[in-house]
């Protein structure tokens, strides 16, 4: 599998996709499989295949979710917002404190212009995990943009409580003292 994931990685997706099939032949029904091909497939740009695959790794697993991810972040390319917030909505039911699945919210709130629901996302993400550094660190982003300082200050300190060697996180905390100054 690992030799299969850095073939995608290379972008050698024919070659991922002939083991994968190979696999599959050998151990049948698997979603984890499923879901690889479709992830091969989506990046050979055959959606098509690519959607089958996941919908049939979503019906082995109905609890896999990835697969959901792939088609929602999918359908995103695809300008299919309701659709992929749909699925997103219904990886949430299964899994509320999901991660991932709340910063893609967010950014699909962000495609559509809705900064409120942006905000809504990235802080429930920040609040369901106290050592969630993603959502922290695009909601400092976020308001250092908008140059409201002193929420961006209060994200950079979290960022450097969680991570105090980041560079990064240290420089972005910088800047956020400098600007309040």
């Amino acid at each position: 599998i690992i030799h299969i994931l850095n073939l995608l990685r290379k972008k050698q997706t024919d070659s991922a996709i002939e083991l994968l099939t190979a696999y599959n032949k050998k151990i049948p029904d698997n979603a984890i499989i499923y879901n690889m091909l479709g992830s091969a497939y989506l990046q050979n740009k055959d959606t098509g295949k690519a959607i089958q695959f996941f919908n049939h790794s979503i019906k082995l697993d109905h609890q896999f979710l990835l697969p959901r991810i792939n088609l929602a972040r999918l359908n995103i390319q695809e300008k299919k917002y309701k659709e992929a917030k749909k699925l997103y909505l219904d990886i949430l039911e299964m899994a509320p404190e999901n991660e991932t699945v709340l910063i893609d919210l967010a950014g699909l709130s962000q495609i559509e212009n809705d900064e409120k629901g942006m905000l809504r996302w990235l802080n429930t993400a920040a609040k369901l995990n106290s050592s969630a550094v993603k959502p922290r660190y695009l909601l400092n982003q976020y308001y250092y943009g908008k140059k409201d300082f002193e929420k961006a200050l209060l994200a950079s300190s979290e960022l450097i409580e969680l991570q105090p060697e980041n560079v990064t996180f240290l420089k972005s905390h910088a800047d956020n003292l400098l600007a309040l100054n």
